[in-house]
């Protein structure tokens, strides 16, 4: 289809009805179109429009429709890139008038200027994160260098304005706003510069992060457990039963797709980093209040579910092969991401309170330490494992949480009562009893 026609084809389809077949095919078309238009004004228009359209954003499918917005801008960057660089590398030989045109023949700056000009009023700053997320990606992932350093720059600047701008009107934007705004900055935020990144408000950040990663489009509250402990069946020979076909499991594979989950390791990292450049001192508190609240959820949820009844030793003699081989792999592959990014942000809390006089005062210090301990507690039974001496994180956050509360003789009584095995002198019959235990000790 000619480029003119399918412009037209394109822009008629973004003002239909939504329907998800028809936005994958909107989606292909516009990335291509992308790649093709030979006039900037197409490009700016086609941006404008596509931020609108009622057939994308009146039925959105969580943060996986702002991910492939990501993608389109990503993937067309990628392609003006490099047609710019085969362009350049024909620019030597003979003038052949035959010789077809490499895409829409518009240079890297003037196609992301194009793009940009796009981002106006009438969409919200979240949106414009997103595409300037994936023209940054597109054009200077993986070593790309396609944007001049001053455009770039622009670049960078305006994503981290999008970003402040979205957090001073939280309410106004909404969840998925906030969200999908994470979801731009935690892809791009390695590609941007020291002097960019001071220019985030870490103080408005910190909270907005630690709920993405917790709730909804992050591990749920945990409910994903509840949910499989429904599904759990004792079958023939006190064999236990969670089969690949039911809604629980299905639901895993959801939770475990979604974007910020699959990219949880950058996004715990991002969590750590505001955390340590946060000037309110107040906000390390709330993050770790809620870590804990985190914690503490997927420890009651594991605790009500049938399968933490089977000590790791003898799974394979109580689970079924089915069970063992494809359902329980995918719940401790989800549920170990979440240990690992519990503590990795752990890490940094502690870290923030002992360079900081206000959190390592003797009025917070031990409180601090004793809520970092009960985490590490509650996510035992994951880490416990692997092995948690083989996580350095693990072990930083747990000796040195040790050597703030041995300063304190009252505040370490009242821990390790708080802590204390209701049956000292036996081992409890119950694996994540005796996970508790071995803590303890």
């Amino acid at each position: 289809m000619p480029t003119d026609r399918l412009l037209t084809t394109v822009l008629r389809a973004y003002q239909g009805a939504p329907d998800p077949e028809q936005i994958n095919r909107i989606f292909s078309s516009t990335a291509s179109l992308f790649t093709t238009l030979s006039n900037p004004l197409n490009i700016t228009l086609l941006t404008s429009q596509l931020l609108i359209s009622p057939a994308i954003w009146n039925q959105v499918d969580g943060l996986r429709t702002s991910l492939r917005l990501i993608s389109v801008y990503n993937t067309a960057a990628i392609t003006v890139h490099k047609n710019q660089i085969e362009g350049g590398n024909k620019s030597n030989k003979p003038f052949d008038a035959y010789q077809p045109r490499l895409g829409g023949g518009i240079a890297c700056d003037e196609w992301a200027t194009a793009v940009v000009k796009g981002l106006d009023d009438r969409s919200p700053r979240w949106e414009h994160a997103l595409v300037l997320a994936g023209i940054l990606l597109g054009m200077e992932g993986q070593e790309r260098r396609g944007l001049s350093s001053g455009l770039r720059v622009k670049l960078e600047t305006a994503l981290v304005t999008a970003a402040n701008l979205t957090l001073q009107n939280q309410a106004g934007t909404g969840i998925l706003g906030v969200e999908s705004m994470i979801l731009a900055l935690n892809h791009a935020f390695p590609l941007l510069s020291d002097h960019v990144r001071r220019l985030l408000d870490y103080d408005a950040l910190a909270l907005p992060l630690i709920k993405a990663m917790t709730y909804m489009e992050g591990y749920q509250d945990a409910i994903f457990l509840e949910a499989v402990d429904y599904e759990v069946r004792q079958v023939s020979g006190n064999k236990f039963d969670w089969s690949a076909k039911s809604p629980s499991f299905l639901q895993l594979q959801n939770l475990a797709s979604k974007p910020l989950v699959t990219s949880m390791g950058p996004l715990s990292r991002l969590i750590a980093h505001t955390i340590e450049n946060l000037s309110i001192p107040g906000r390390a508190l709330e993050t770790l209040e809620h870590l804990l609240a985190f914690s503490g959820k997927l420890l009651t949820a594991w605790q009500r579910n049938k399968l933490s009844e089977i000590d790791p030793s003898e799974e394979a003699t109580f689970l079924t092969p089915e069970t063992l081989r494809v359902t329980f792999p995918l719940l401790w592959q989800v549920l170990k991401t979440a240990m690992f990014a519990t503590v990795l942000i752990l890490r940094s809390i502690i870290a923030k309170t002992l360079i900081t006089p206000y959190l390592s005062s003797n009025e917070l210090a031990p409180g601090i330490a004793s809520k970092a301990l009960t985490a590490l507690r509650n996510i035992h039974f994951i880490s416990s494992r692997m092995g948690s001496n083989a996580f350095s994180a693990y072990t930083f956050v747990n000796l040195t949480c040790i050597d703030i509360l041995s300063r304190f003789p009252i505040q370490s009584g009242d821990f390790l009562r708080s802590i204390l095995p209701s049956h000292a002198g036996s081992i409890p019959a119950h694996p994540l009893h005796r996970s508790h235990d071995l803590f303890y000790l």
